[in-house]
C-alpha cells in the first residue's frame, strides 16, 4: 500500500484544463448537433465521435490492464473494463451497419446485443472487484442504494414502457402523422381520393397520402418496441402490406427481456460507481479511479436518458453529449492510471 502522500501526488497528476477543455468542448459538440439532421443511413460527425470514444476508453483500459496484470485484482478488473468498452464499440459499430448498409431502422433485438451483453456486465464486474477490494464489507446503506436504486428506476421504466402517453406526441399520435418508408419520413394526410401527386395508403378503410417531410433536426419521432408490437394497426400500401406482429412473437419477448436486462444493470453499475466514489479518496488508485468513476457515471446517466427518450421520442443530442463526455474522462483517467502501480 502507498502512503497518504502519494495520493495527494495522484491529484497534482490531473490537469484540470483538461477537464476544464472537455466540458468547455462538450457545449459546441452539443448545440451545433441539434442542427445535424437525425438520418438513419449516414454516419455523421457527432455519431463517430460517439463511436470512436468508446474504441479510446476501451484501449486505454487495455493498456491499463496489461500494466497492472502482476496484481491479482487490478489487473484482471482493468482489462475486463477495456474489454467492456472495446464490446461497446462493436455494439455500435454493428447497429451502424445494419442501418447504412442493410438499411435496417432501429435492429432491436439482434447481432449487436452479443457485443452490449458483455459489456455492461464486463463494466459490472470492474466495478465490483474493485469496490470490494477496497471495501470487504459494505454497509446497511449501500446494500440498500444497490437493491434499490436498480429497482425503483426499473419499476418506473416499465410502467412507461407498458403505459404509453396519450397525450400529444405519442405514439398513436405520431402514427397519425408520419411514417418510415425506406430512408425517407412521410406525413400522413388524410383525403377522400388519392391524387397523383402522392403515394398513399389504407388504415382501416381511411385513405391517407404520404406527403415527404423534411428532416431538419436531430429529434425523430421513434415507435418503442411494446407499441409496434402490439397496438399500431396495420398499414396496407398500395403495392405490398407491413407484416404486423403479434403479441406471443419470439422477437417481443427477447426485446421486452433485453431492455429490462439493460435498464436493470446500468442501474446496478450506477449504484457500484457511486459507491466508489465514497472511498477512492483512500486508495491506492487514489483521484484516478475516482475520476474514472465520474466517467462512468455520466455515461450510465446517458444510458438512462436514451431508454426513457426512447420510449417516445428520441433527440441524439443529449445522450451523445452525456456519453462522449463521458468516454473521454474515463479515456484520461485511465491514462492517469499508468503512475498509480
Amino acid at each position: 500500500m502507498k502512503k497518504e502522500h502519494d495520493t495527494e501526488e495522484v491529484k497534482k497528476d490531473i490537469n484540470y484544463l483538461i477537464l476544464i477543455f472537455m466540458f468547455v468542448a462538450i457545449v459546441p459538440y452539443v448545440i451545433l448537433n441539434t442542427y445535424e439532421p437525425q438520418i438513419d443511413v449516414q454516419l455523421d460527425f457527432f455519431e463517430l465521435m460517439f463511436l470512436l470514444s468508446q474504441f479510446a476508453a476501451g484501449i486505454f483500459g487495455i493498456f491499463v490492464g496489461i500494466k497492472y496484470w502482476g496484481s491479482k485484482v487490478f489487473g484482471k478488473a482493468y482489462i475486463a473494463l477495456g474489454l467492456g468498452y472495446i464490446f461497446a464499440g462493436l455494439g455500435s459499430t454493428t447497429f451502424i451497419i445494419y442501418e447504412i448498409v442493410f438499411r435496417v431502422s432501429n435492429p432491436f433485438p439482434g447481432l449487436m446485443d452479443i457485443f452490449l451483453v458483455p459489456f455492461y456486465l464486463l463494466i459490472l464486474f470492474h466495478l465490483v472487484t474493485c469496490v470490494r477490494y477496497f471495501k470487504k464489507k459494505l454497509s446497511r446503506k449501500e446494500k440498500f442504494l444497490i437493491v434499490m436504486l436498480p429497482l425503483t428506476f426499473t419499476f418506473i421504466f416499465m410502467i412507461a414502457y407498458s403505459f404509453p402517453s396519450e397525450t400529444p406526441g405519442s405514439i398513436p399520435d405520431l402514427l397519425s402523422r408520419h411514417i418510415q418508408v425506406g430512408d425517407v419520413t412521410f406525413k400522413l394526410v388524410e383525403v377522400n381520393s388519392p391524387s397523383n401527386n402522392f403515394q398513399h395508403i389504407i388504415v382501416n378503410d381511411i385513405i391517407y397520402e404520404l406527403v415527404p417531410v423534411e428532416v431538419t433536426t436531430t429529434k425523430y419521432e421513434q415507435i418503442p418496441v411494446s407499441d409496434s408490437l402490439i397496438n399500431l394497426t396495420p398499414i396496407v400500401f398500395t403495392n405490398f402490406s407491413l407484416a404486423q406482429p403479434y403479441e406471443g412473437d419470439v422477437e417481443y419477448w427477447l426485446g421486452f427481456g433485453l431492455v429490462i436486462f439493460y435498464f436493470s444493470i446500468i442501474n446496478v453499475n450506477l449504484a457500484f460507481a457511486i459507491i466508489g466514489t465514497q472511498i477512492f479518496r483512500n486508495t491506492i488508485l487514489g483521484s484516478a479511479w475516482g475520476l474514472l468513476l465520474f466517467g462512468i457515471i455520466l455515461t450510465s446517466i446517458g444510458d438512462i436518458i436514451y431508454f426513457f427518450n426512447a420510449l417516445f421520442t428520441y433527440d441524439k443530442t443529449i445522450d451523445l453529449g452525456f456519453w462522449v463526455l463521458g468516454f473521454m474522462i474515463i479515456s484520461y483517467a485511465l491514462y492517469l492510471h499508468r503512475k498509480r502501480l
